[in-house]
């Protein structure tokens, strides 16, 4: 537990600085785009989140299960080429789709989310290799880097001539740029040979196809509030969840990429050495989240239309109370996280990917029901962040249930 703690504590220290700085920029976008714009953006970074499993085929969370150097290095060795075929299709989708005439909104949306996915995909293996080797630092130091360029790109963007897809386009020009130096000082440039692919160990693929469908559900799942309100309530309703969508998930970024990254690591060390999981301690942690989260939420409700008015501008006040009702559900996610490193580390994709099914539906059910009985978007957030704390509630308890050997009661 303490090698864990002091792992957070690591990556924490990094995405903390990292986000630090995208909220900082927050103020400034706020007064450069209109709600409806930072709708169109939302929407992009919405099809990233969904394309990001499709095109890294989640081999990066192999590195988490492969059981030796060989077995590591063909891993990343494979994700590297899946990422640049993925890489050359998608730039040259973008170019024929804006530059030759080629031209549809949405085609030049969906390109642009395709090569996002690849660069944020690209990074995330980096990521993952220098969180299994125990160099947290360098981890946080990339993170920091990304979110800096991202940032820079959005504000530049306000000098470019492309309509509603400016802060689009300057998200993918200083990214792009950032990815470029990672490959230029970490990459090592070796591909698999043809022996290898003929010879790919059969649980990689099947690890492979269960957590990518399990990663595409989850970030479907996340991404139906935005279609929700996007079908009832219109694009200047999405701006506004958009900028509570990133103050909310503040803690996300800050302490669940590194409970969940630390989690995969102490899992792995744990599996190694054939050791059981503590799973009433793992369920205080789930708990203690979702506790902070009523907290949080009260507390917004209470201050956060002077908050956001006063950083943001009047114009984005009512997105303090989309942050309010989001923070249940981030809060409970929060404390999930160490069960997906579980059911990732253990090969319990298939598994999962049959709870996140189940799930979905409900969500779906949840915000139908909600935008047809209520009138505004503020209840299909909140109905959607209690749906998601019991659907956590369930699924831990589901794996203790089905997997007694895995977890100690």
């Amino acid at each position: 537990m303490k090698s864990l703690v002091k792992g957070v504590a690591l990556i924490s220290s990094g995405v903390a600085l990292g986000h630090i700085i995208s909220l900082l920029a927050q103020p400034v976008l706020t007064r450069l785009f209109t709600p409806a714009q930072f709708g169109v953006y939302s929407l992009y970074l919405t099809l990233t989140a969904l394309l990001i499993p499709v095109v890294s085929l989640s081999f990066p969370y192999l590195i988490f299960y492969a059981t030796d150097k060989g077995g590591k290095r063909e891993v990343i060795q494979l994700s590297k080429l899946f990422l640049y075929i993925y890489f050359i299709f998608s730039t040259a989708l973008l170019l024929f789709s804006f530059f030759l005439q080629w031209y549809s909104d949405n085609l030049v949306l969906f390109a642009a989310s395709l090569l996002n996915a690849v660069l944020m995909s690209y990074i995330l293996l980096n990521q993952l290799i220098f969180v299994d080797e125990g160099k947290l630092k360098t981890r946080g130091i990339l993170h920091v880097g990304m979110i800096i360029s991202i940032a820079l790109g959005k504000i530049i963007s306000h000098y470019f001539v492309f309509d509603d897809k400016s802060m689009i386009f300057g998200h993918l020009l200083l990214l792009f740029a950032f990815t470029i130096i990672i490959w230029i000082l970490f990459d090592e440039r070796r591909l698999p040979k043809y022996t290898q692919l003929r010879n790919i160990n059969s649980d990689y693929w099947s690890f492979s196809k269960y957590k990518t469908f399990t990663g595409l559900l989850s970030a479907l799942s996340v991404s139906l509030p935005i279609f929700a309100i996007s079908f009832y309530h219109g694009q200047s309703s999405v701006g506004l969840y958009g900028l509570a969508y990133t103050v909310a998930f503040a803690p996300a970024l800050l302490i669940g990429t590194a409970v969940y990254e630390v989690s995969l690591r102490e899992l792995k060390s744990r599996r190694l050495k054939k050791l059981r999981i503590p799973f009433i301690k793992l369920s205080l942690f789930f708990a203690l989240f979702v506790l902070l989260g009523l907290i949080v939420c009260g507390f917004l409700l209470m201050y956060g239309s002077y908050i956001f008015s006063f950083i943001f501008g009047v114009d984005w006040q009512k997105s303090s109370e989309y942050a309010a009702y989001m923070v249940l559900w981030v809060f409970g996610s929060l404390g999930s996280r160490p069960f997906n490193a579980l059911a990732t580390v253990y090969n319990l994709e298939k598994h999962n990917s049959f709870i996140e099914v189940i799930a979905i539906l409900i969500r779906v059910l949840v915000l139908g029901a909600a935008g047809v009985i209520f009138t505004s978007p503020l209840a299909l957030v909140l109905w959607f962040s209690v749906a998601n704390i019991f659907i956590n509630i369930a699924r831990i308890y589901i794996l203790k249930y089905y997997f007694p050997g895995v977890v100690n009661a």
